[in-house]
C-alpha cells in the first residue's frame, strides 16, 4: 500500500494575477510527472478546468476520497494568506459588509454556503494530510497585530518543508529561523519547459513594457510618468509598444499608460488567454521594460533586452544571477534606453545563455532533491 495517494495543490490561482497563474502552470508540470494523483484546491475551479481539463479540483464531494495525501501550499502570494485566521476574518468581514448593504443582501446565502464549503473541505484534508509544504510562496512581510504575526510564523516553523519565491523571502525566513531548502519560483520556472525555447527568439521591432499598481515606492506617480515618456520615445523611434497588466489591480494604470504613450494594451484575462498567449507576447518582443519580478525573469529567460524598475529587494536580486539585466534605480534614468534598442552580439547572447543555463543546473538540482522527498512518501 502507498504511503500517499494524493498531492494536493492550494494556491491563489485563476484570480486574474498572472505572476500565480504562471507559477501554476510550471508548478503542475514539476509535480505531474510523479505518479500519484495531482488534486488543485483554489477558487474559482472554473478557471483550472480551463487550463489544466486533465486535472481534477478538490470539492465537496470528491473530498472524501483523498486518501492519505501531501498538502502543497504555492505557488504565488505571500504565505500569511493561507493560514485559517487570516481567511476566516475575511470571509468574516465580507459577509458583515453585505448584511451593511441592501442591494447586494441576496449575495449572503452564497457567501455563507461558500464558507461552510470551505469549512468542510478544511476539515476533510486536515484529516487525510501527513506531510505539508510550501512552494515557491512569498514569506513576509508579515501583517496584522503581533499575536497574529505571532501565530503566522508559528504556522510556518509547522510546515515540513519550504522553498521560497525569492531572495527576500528567503532572507524572511532566516530572520525567522525557519528552515529552507533553495528559491522555488527558480526552481519551478528553470526546470519546467514552460514553453520556452534553449536558443533566443529573434528580435522583433516591438517592446514590451510592464507597470505596476501596487505601490510600492512613495514616488510611484513619477515611475508612472516615465513609463508614459519612455514609451512614446520608443513609439517615435518606430517601436510597437505593448504595455501588459500583470493582474486585475494594475488594469485602470496599464490602460492609462498605453493610452498616453499610443501603444497597445494587453491584460491577462484567465477565462479567455492561454499560457501560451503570454508567451508569445514575450517571445514577440525585442526588449522588456518590467515593474515586476517575474516580468523581468521571464524576459531574461527568454533572452530578451531586459530592464527591470528597481523598486524591490528581490527584483534587484535578479541582477546577481543575470548581471546582463540593467537596473532602472530613478525615474528620471534614461541611459538604458539605447541599451533596450541594441542588437545583441553573438558574445552577448551566449553570455546569457550560459547564465540562464547555470541558474537552470541549480534548479534542476533543487528539483532532484524535491523528488528525493516525495520519493520517500511516495515508495511502497
Amino acid at each position: 500500500m502507498r504511503k500517499i495517494d494524493t498531492i494536493i495543490l492550494k494556491g491563489w490561482y485563476g484570480q486574474k494575477n498572472l505572476g500565480d497563474d504562471l507559477l501554476l502552470d510550471a508548478v503542475v508540470e514539476v509535480l505531474e510527472c510523479k505518479n500519484v494523483r495531482l488534486m488543485l484546491w483554489c477558487k474559482p475551479a472554473k478557471y483550472v478546468k480551463n487550463q489544466f481539463p486533465r486535472i481534477k479540483t478538490l470539492g465537496l464531494i470528491n473530498r472524501v476520497i483523498l486518501g492519505r495525501a501531501v498538502l502543497i501550499y504555492g505557488g504565488g502570494t505571500q504565505f500569511f494568506s493561507y493560514i485559517g485566521q487570516h481567511k476566516q476574518r475575511i470571509q468574516l468581514r465580507y459577509i458583515a459588509k453585505l448584511l451593511m448593504s441592501p442591494s447586494r443582501i441576496f449575495r449572503l446565502p452564497f457567501s455563507i454556503w461558500n464558507l461552510l464549503v470551505a469549512r468542510a473541505i478544511t476539515k476533510s484534508v486536515s484529516r487525510s494530510v501527513i506531510s505539508t509544504g510550501a512552494l515557491a510562496v512569498g514569506v513576509g512581510p508579515f501583517k496584522g497585530k503581533e499575536e497574529d504575526i505571532s501565530a503566522q510564523v508559528l504556522e510556518l516553523r509547522n510546515i515540513d518543508w519550504i522553498y521560497p519565491r525569492d531572495d527576500l523571502s528567503l532572507s524572511e525566513c532566516k530572520v525567522r529561523k525557519v528552515e529552507t531548502f533553495g528559491l522555488g519560483s527558480d526552481m519551478v520556472f528553470l526546470s519546467s519547459k514552460l514553453v520556452f525555447n534553449t536558443k533566443p527568439y529573434p528580435a522583433k521591432r516591438k517592446i514590451l513594457i510592464i507597470p505596476r499598481q501596487t505601490v510600492v515606492d512613495s514616488n510611484w506617480s513619477a515611475w508612472s510618468d516615465s513609463m508614459v515618456k519612455w514609451g512614446s520615445q520608443l513609439r517615435a523611434l518606430g517601436y510597437d509598444v505593448t504595455v501588459l497588466s500583470f493582474c486585475e489591480d494594475d488594469r485602470v494604470e496599464t490602460e492609462k499608460i498605453a493610452r498616453l504613450c499610443d501603444g497597445q494594451y494587453w491584460h491577462w484575462e484567465p477565462s479567455n488567454k492561454s499560457i501560451e498567449d503570454v508567451i508569445r507576447v514575450f517571445s514577440d518582443s525585442h526588449a522588456v521594460i518590467s515593474a515586476r519580478y517575474h516580468g523581468a525573469l521571464l524576459s531574461a529567460i527568454a533572452f530578451k533586452n531586459t530592464a527591470i524598475l528597481g523598486l524591490e529587494d528581490k527584483q534587484m536580486s535578479l541582477v546577481r544571477d543575470l548581471p546582463e539585466i540593467k537596473v532602472v534605480r530613478y525615474p528620471d534614468d534614461d541611459s538604458f534606453v539605447k541599451y533596450l534598442l541594441e542588437e545583441p552580439s553573438p558574445e552577448q547572447l551566449q553570455s546569457r545563455v550560459d547564465a540562464v543555463n547555470k541558474m537552470r543546473e541549480r534548479a534542476n538540482q533543487m528539483k532532484n532533491d524535491f523528488y528525493k522527498y516525495l520519493e520517500a512518501l511516495t515508495n511502497e
